[in-house]
């Protein structure tokens, strides 16, 4: 009998297959580092004043009352506070090609930042316009993502994933002791985990056409812990956990060359629990074991749901490059770790049970799309669209109603209002004939409505809000464009251009019977339309070296973004410069 050679080392079989099975591998390592003063704002624009014109004379003296006339309480070509950031960026990547159509990637991001925020509400009430301390946030991003599509059996293309997330933030959004000592959140570390697994089959029916067949899982849990020392349940940072998973499939059949056709549902599940404890009156129906003094068992939130959403799109090709569709879509969002959690801001109420917002998307559509349509090597693209978009039981913050428990004791509410409606068109367009190119496009909204019963409401729908609600600064503008045309040169290594941004004003919110939206708590941000200017230049020294200027607001115009949260102007005219080395 042979005896075995105990000198080999048992590895040598495995390291060999290997090799032979390792066809090429691809490493990036990328660093980015940016940092940022407070910007100026632009100088020319509708610019808030001091009205001075309010007087009283008090016989021995005259009463002057103040005004600050204008959106923000930042004046013209004044520095904005808080507005500085610093970020790091480290990046590690490898794709691994393996045989047999196997592929592996590995990937590691690091991002570290500083930065100012002060609180708009601070802002609104306080008038305060000052720096405060720095924020910080580092996030880890761990993902391995595998793919094995063999090129001979139509059967499979296997993808699956796993990722983790671990992020540290600290949040000093406020500028004054009272408010770090009744609501200090100190640090919060959020950590998130998840994987999906999904595989495409394709078959061919012959004069039935082609289908392909999509289908997987996705599962993914997340947890977030506070280290502030606050007493309050709604103060000191948030704690709790939460998981959800999903089925879903999906496919797409041409039954004759011209047409297309796909539908589809995704199921979904969530669990989420509040790791705070709620203190419970005896009258409470959620009082359990109460004892001589009327002191209950603490109550621990916690929140179950799960539902389908379908989808189905029909496409036809009337001709090559003329494309009619329309499109049917549901979505289930279900509520987040922080709406399902107690913390400063906002909390859901014990006797709330968060429903996931449910939207329905309808739209119809043509595009059209040519290369040589003018002249040789020229492309054409157009696009218009109606789309219907009505969200039912939207998550977001309004008062407490005076029927729910514990409604004197809590300012604010996390939960689901009736419904959230926009309806408008939208156009696209573009045309590059190499030396010259343009693009085009805007939306208009033809029809806004949000909608909410409860207390102290003389309407159930308004296109403007609801008091203390988040959705308020979320009406997007009447209408809103943006053009670009630019040229190319010395054999297309130099590209230059100007891009112009034209945005309309929100539908007004009424002087009188405003339901109480401009009360102060999440009110309306006041922007004006504004159309800005920016050029653009990059120039290609060689298939590794480019050099990028940018010159944004060329104008110095004077405005505060469409949807803005706070009351802050944005940057004036500001130049960027930029080299990009690829080796």
């Amino acid at each position: 009998m042979d005896r075995p050679n105990l000198l080999k080392p048992k590895s040598w079989a495995g390291s060999v297959a290997l090799a032979k099975r390792l066809e090429r591998v691809d490493l990036v390592a990328a660093y980015a580092q940016r940092s940022q003063g407070n910007y100026y704002a632009g100088t020319k624009g509708p610019a808030p004043y001091l009205d001075l014109s309010e007087t009283y004379n008090r016989g021995f003296y005259t009463e002057v009352h103040p005004e600050i006339v204008g959106a923000t309480r930042f004046r013209a070509g004044e520095r904005i506070v808080n507005s500085n950031y610093e970020s790091q960026s480290t990046l590690l990547k490898s794709k691994i090609y393996l045989a047999d159509a196997h592929e592996l990637e590995l990937s590691y991001l690091r991002y570290d930042s500083t930065y100012g925020e002060l609180m708009p509400s601070q802002l609104i009430w306080l008038g305060q316009v000052r720096q405060t301390t720095n924020s910080q946030v580092t996030a880890d991003t761990y993902t391995s993502r595998y793919r094995w599509n063999p090129q001979e059996n139509d059967k499979i293309d296997l993808r699956a994933n796993l990722w983790h997330t671990d992020t540290v933030s600290l949040n000093r959004n406020y500028s004054d002791n009272m408010w770090s000592d009744m609501f200090d959140t100190g640090s919060e570390r959020y950590r998130r985990w998840g994987t999906d697994v999904s595989n495409s089959t394709r078959f061919d029916m012959n004069r039935w056409g082609g289908v392909r067949l999509d289908y997987g899982l996705a599962w993914q849990t997340e947890k977030v812990h506070g280290d502030g020392e606050a007493s309050t349940f709604s103060s000191g940072g948030r704690a709790g956990h939460r998981d959800e998973w999903s089925l879903f499939t999906s496919a797409q059949w041409k039954p004759l060359p011209r047409w297309t056709l796909d539908a589809g549902v995704r199921y979904t599940r969530f669990s989420s629990e509040d790791d705070k404890p709620r203190r419970v009156t005896a009258d409470s129906e959620y009082c359990v074991n109460p004892d001589a003094d009327g002191v209950c068992d603490p109550l621990m939130m916690s929140s179950r749901r799960s539902g389908s959403a379908p989808l189905l799109s029909v496409q036809w090709e009337p001709r090559p490059g003329l494309q009619v569709y329309g499109r049917y879509a549901e979505a289930l969002r279900m509520p987040s770790l922080f709406e399902t959690t107690s913390g400063f801001s906002v909390s859901p109420s014990q006797d709330i049970h968060l429903a996931p917002e449910h939207t329905r998307n309808k739209e119809v559509g043509m595009g059209f799309s040519k290369d040589s349509l003018w002249r040789d090597g020229d492309k054409f693209r157009a696009k218009v669209a109606y789309f219907r978009n009505h969200t039912k039981d939207y998550l977001t913050r309004t008062f407490p109603n005076t029927w729910e428990e514990g409604s004197g004791n809590q300012f604010f509410t996390l939960r689901n209002i009736n419904s959230v409606s926009f309806h408008g068109v939208e156009l696209q367009g573009s045309y590059d004939v190499g030396r010259f190119f343009t693009e085009l496009s805007g939306t208009r909204y033809t029809f806004v409505e949000t909608c909410h019963f409860g207390s102290y409401r003389r309407m159930e729908c308004t296109e403007f809000g609801i008091a203390a609600s988040y959705v308020n600064n979320m009406i997007p503008p009447e209408w809103h464009a943006s053009a670009t045309i630019g040229t190319r040169l010395f054999g297309e290594k130099l590209t230059l251009g100007a891009r112009g941004t034209f945005m309309g004003q929100r539908k007004p919110t009424p002087d009188f019977n405003t339901e109480g939206v401009n009360d102060g708590f999440a009110s309306p941000v006041p922007w004006h339309k504004y159309t800005t200017w920016d050029l653009f230049a990059t120039y290609k020294i060689n298939d590794q070296f480019s050099v990028d200027l940018n010159i944004d607001n060329l104008t110095d115009r004077y405005y505060l973004d469409a949807l803005s949260l706070g009351l802050v102007p944005a940057p004036g005219r500001s130049a960027r410069l930029s080299v990009t080395w690829l080796f």
